[in-house]
Parts: C-alpha cells; structure tokens; sequence
C-alpha cells in the first residue's frame, strides 16, 4: 500500500537531511532524504547554496513515490526511519533526471537494477 502525504519538518543540520512525514494508515511515518540526494535532484553542484525547502516543494511527488516504495521493502525493523540517498535517485544516462512517476519509480526497484534499500 502506497504511502500518502504528511509534513513537511525541516532541514536537520546535523543529520545533513531534509526531514519530511509520510501516513501509512494512521501510522506517521519518519522519512528523510539527503541534502546531497535533494542537491541531485535540484540539479546543482553539492556544496552550492539553495533552498531545500523549494527544492523539496518542486521534487515532493517524486521524492514520496521513492520514499513509499523504500517503504514497502522488506525490513527487520518494526519502528524505522526512511532514509533516501543519492542512490537511490534515479539518473539517465546523460548524466541529467529521468522524470519519473511511482509507476516507473516502483518498477525500476522492483528490476533490481542498481537501485537498492541501502
């Protein structure tokens, strides 16, 4: 089952992540992707300044699609933190963004090709 929308939290400085909330159910969910990961997709140089905030807004569609598929992978973990990296966004191979939607977020998981949990 898909995750849906919650908050947006914020920046965490010393975690160098930008903290965000998905539902499942009634089940708030803890997730986070990477200043680098977010760096990625905003397409700029990491280091260089810009609002994660902003970014965050213009990428959320796609950036919850890979958290509630990140999601639903098996884990040990009753109570866990969804944590999204750089390897887990996906790059044509130009170097430039694919545009993605769940379906083919969900698909390109599923293949196991190069896009993993960790």
């Amino acid at each position: 089952m898909p995750l849906t929308r919650g908050k947006a939290v914020g920046c965490d400085a010393n975690l160098m992540a930008f903290k965000f909330t998905m539902r499942n159910g009634q089940q708030i969910v803890q997730c986070q992707i990477s200043i680098a990961a977010l760096s990625d997709l905003a397409d700029r140089r990491r280091g260089s300044e810009g609002d994660l905030q902003a970014e965050f807004k213009a990428n959320r569609e796609l950036i919850e699609a890979i958290a509630s598929v990140l999601f639903d992978q098996p884990s040990d973990e009753k109570t866990r933190v969804v944590s999204i990296f750089s390897k887990h966004i996906p790059s044509s191979r130009f170097g430039g963004r694919y545009s993605l939607t769940r379906r083919t977020v969900k698909s390109r998981f599923s293949r196991n090709d190069g896009l993993s949990k960790r």
